[in-house]
């Protein structure tokens, strides 16, 4: 299973605002197996139970969105 851990919005892990229209995310991973990668992902952003913005499904292995 993997774990996300390290999270940051624009280079920031605790950001307080933003002012980049496209801001970029990134996170590390984390497992306890071998050879697990990442295949997709997915990126939600609320505003309290406001959904702001949805990357929707990404097929990709990056770990930035």
């Amino acid at each position: 299973m993997l774990k996300i851990i390290e999270t940051q919005c624009e280079y920031f892990k605790n950001p307080i605002g933003i002012d980049n229209k496209t801001p970029r995310f990134s996170w590390k991973l984390l497992s306890e197996a071998t050879s697990t990668y990442q295949k997709a992902y997915q990126v939600i952003v609320k505003d309290e139970n406001r959904v702001v913005w949805d990357s929707g499904r990404v097929e990709s292995g990056d770990t930035a969105g």
